[in-house]
């Protein structure tokens, strides 16, 4: 309970308290509300009271008393709602553009370990989840103990023998309310963890629906498909169960019978000359918020578990260190005159516990087209993204151009480095080509002529190239598109991750002709298995042998 306790206020700390003007309006104005709904009751009896004792005057005093009391609820019961609302939606948009953020500057092993399912139901289900946590639940939990406070003292000062039969239907309430609780938490646990596996396993499913078409493995997906649904469920519906038998079942029991015995008490009371009319009106309002603070603590619970867990889940993203925070790359003026763009020394590197390079040393010579081969296995992907930065390498191991990279600041190292993906993805601001690459269009002509793929842009200039569209391109159109964007970096280092992927073999070798021929200078590293991308790089580096042949 401290635990969960200390990450709420942590919570508060970082992402709610920046606003707690507003948390402070919404707060006082549940508990308003709430003292407002205690009181009201009370001047209901005096209202009844004055028409039995037949006195106008008295009569016209306590109905506007009550009229008022209960038009400033309803007004309360708005506004608390208002200010509520707006305060988790603004704590939800900080949130959200925050745990956004986390996904894509997290270190590579740690985003690499978040599917893209998972971390969408953390943005769009986990956040709203938890959003009760910002104010509603606490201001409600102490609204409604405000109430109950309000209400026992009220119901002791006119009636104590009342007064200790609800009380009585409290304590025995408590006794029910706890070992609910011990069994809650669990369950909303294990539903949120059925919850997470059931969206992966379907993110992944509809992403590979041209697989299970041509592979026939419809069976296979639908199995597990309906293994994590049917998990998802059960979880769900164990939860539903405990808390339909505390809710219906032993709830309504014991309020039902409060009722009966508050009622039948009353009547005696009033026959004894002990009680009034109004006394037993009143009373069977308060017990009425009685039963509303039971439900509220019932559902309290239901709810207040799977919003812990889910912050949990929040937090657990923001709490992710930032390592990649590079807003802009900053390509460098001058690059240093050194006879090697790319440097390895005696490098040992593993991934998740095994082992992909031991003493790996190589040289990239500047201004030519390497490729760097290797079977399947053997790192190729790992040295690029070790290029990169994507992983952390110790000091005095990988040189760009002679400089440690390990002293190279992240935004000047990835200005010194552009990448053509195996399969390219793009983002688009708008719906022109020149906002999906980002670069004005006659500096996208200019390169797209060197590459030998101006008809292919002319092409994508006529369409409409807004995100809906971008999936619609073919996997040939996309690679053409992502190698144009990597020259349009104009970065002294071009790394091509199979740069062959979903290409024809003609137009492969007219774009692979092209860079040899119109990109003089510039740094070209292939990774690759293609003897067609082997026949036109100056140097072949091969991960198994370890070293340039010859």
């Amino acid at each position: 309970m401290r635990e969960r306790l200390r990450r709420v206020l942590e919570f508060w700390r970082e992402h709610v308290f920046r606003y707690r003007a507003l948390w402070g309006l919404a707060f006082t104005l549940h508990l308003l509300f709430f003292a407002l709904s205690g009181i009201l009751p009370f001047f209901f009896k005096r209202v009844i009271d004055a028409v039995t004792v037949l006195d106008p005057r008295l009569f016209a005093l306590w109905i506007a008393v009550f009229l008022g009391t209960e038009i400033a609820q309803v007004v309360l019961l708005y506004t608390r709602g208002y200010a509520t609302r707006r305060l988790e939606l603004k704590v939800e948009q900080d949130v959200q553009l925050a745990m956004y953020r986390r996904f894509h500057t997290a270190p590579y092993e740690q985003a690499l370990k978040t599917k893209a399912g998972e971390a969408l139901q953390r943005l769009t289900s986990d956040v709203p989840r938890a959003s009760p946590l910002i104010v509603k639940n606490v201001a409600e939990l102490v609204g409604h103990i405000v109430l109950v406070v309000i209400v026992l003292s009220l119901m002791f000062a006119m009636a104590p023998l009342l007064a200790a039969i609800a009380v009585a239907f409290v304590a025995v309430y408590t006794v029910g309310f706890r070992l609910y609780g011990k069994r809650a938490p669990a369950l909303a646990i294990r539903r949120q963890e059925a919850e997470a596996r059931y969206v992966a396993t379907a993110e992944e499913g509809l992403g590979a629906l041209y697989s299970v078409r041509v592979q026939a493995g419809l069976r296979g997906v639908m199995d597990r498909f309906s293994r994590a649904l049917g998990a998802y469920l059960r979880e769900g519906f164990a939860l539903y169960k405990l808390t339909l038998l505390f809710q219906g079942g032993f709830t309504t029991l014991i309020t039902v019978g409060s009722e009966v015995a508050v009622i039948l008490t009353g009547a005696w009371l009033i026959f004894r000359g002990e009680a009034t009319v109004g006394t037993l009106v009143a009373f069977s309002q308060y017990i009425n918020w009685l039963y509303v603070f039971v439900g509220f603590m019932s559902g309290f619970a239901a709810e207040i578990e799977p919003a812990l867990v889910s912050l949990g889940r929040v937090q657990e993203v923001l709490s992710w260190p930032e390592q990649w925070t590079v807003e802009e790359p900053q390509v460098p003026t001058t690059v240093p005159d050194h006879p090697y763009a790319v440097e390895v020394r005696d490098l040992d590197f593993s991934v998740g516990g095994m082992s992909v390079f031991r003493g790996l040393s190589l040289r990239v010579e500047r201004g030519r087209m390497t490729a760097v081969v290797g079977r399947s296995g053997l790192g190729k992907s790992t040295l690029l993204n070790l290029i990169l930065g994507l992983y952390p390498v110790p000091p005095e191991k990988v040189f760009l151009f002679g400089r440690d990279v390990t002293e190279i600041p992240l935004p000047e190292r990835v200005g010194m480095v552009a990448v053509v993906e195996q399969e390219p993805k793009f983002v688009s601001a708008g719906g022109s080509l020149a906002d999906v690459l980002g670069a004005p269009e006659e500096r996208i002509r200019e390169v797209a002529r060197k590459l030998g793929l101006d008809d292919f842009v002319q092409d994508l200039f006529a369409r409409d190239l807004a995100s809906a569209k971008l999936s619609e391109l073919s996997g040939g159109e996309r690679k053409r598109l992502g190698v144009l964007r990597g020259f349009l970096r104009e970065a002294p280092l071009l790394l091509l991750d199979e740069p062959t992927a979903f290409l024809d073999e003609r137009t492969a070798a007219t774009v692979l002709d092209h860079i040899r021929t119109n990109f003089p200078g510039v740094t070209v590293v292939a990774f690759s298995h293609d003897p067609l991308v082997c026949d036109r790089c100056d140097t072949v580096i091969d991960l198994e042998r370890g070293a340039p042949p010859g």
